[in-house]
């Protein structure tokens, strides 16, 4: 990882525009593509608060535990592993229709591959935007 702020060559695009325009700004940091864009879908017109509390729901029906901890803790699940599960049974979990059928819209796609991750990180702004829009209850 680079501390450089908005210096680093290898940061995506996006941070190193964040870092120039937002002196000491803290990116919120995500393992994988997949988990930043379920807390975007989750977090739609509600407040934080409740997004996290709908993701560790989520997490704690479906996600992989972590071993060799005392207490149980949960991981948010990898896209792949939502693919058996139904709109309804996040429905349990107290998500919208629209969340969880988008949710697991691009839950699929990313399974499937249609999603480039490594590409989408290096993508000029518009055009990631643009890609970013053809997925179902992803916008501006």
């Amino acid at each position: 990882m680079c501390y450089r702020r908005g210096r680093c060559p290898t940061s995506p695009p996006a941070h190193r525009l964040l870092h120039r325009r937002c002196a000491g700004i803290r990116s919120v940091l995500f393992p994988n593509a997949f988990e930043g864009i379920a807390w975007t879908i989750l977090g739609q017109q509600i407040s934080v608060t409740l997004t996290a509390r709908l993701k560790n729901n989520i997490a704690a029906r479906y996600g992989p535990p972590v071993a060799g901890l005392r207490d149980p803790v949960r991981l948010f699940p990898r896209a792949d592993h939502l693919l058996a599960v139904s709109v309804e049974d996040l429905r349990e979990l107290q998500l919208s229709q629209a969340k969880a059928t988008a949710l697991l819209f691009v839950a699929r796609h990313i399974a499937n591959g249609d999603w480039d991750e490594a590409s989408l990180l290096h993508q000029p702004t518009a055009e990631a935007i643009a890609h970013l829009e053809g997925f179902r209850g992803i916008g501006r």
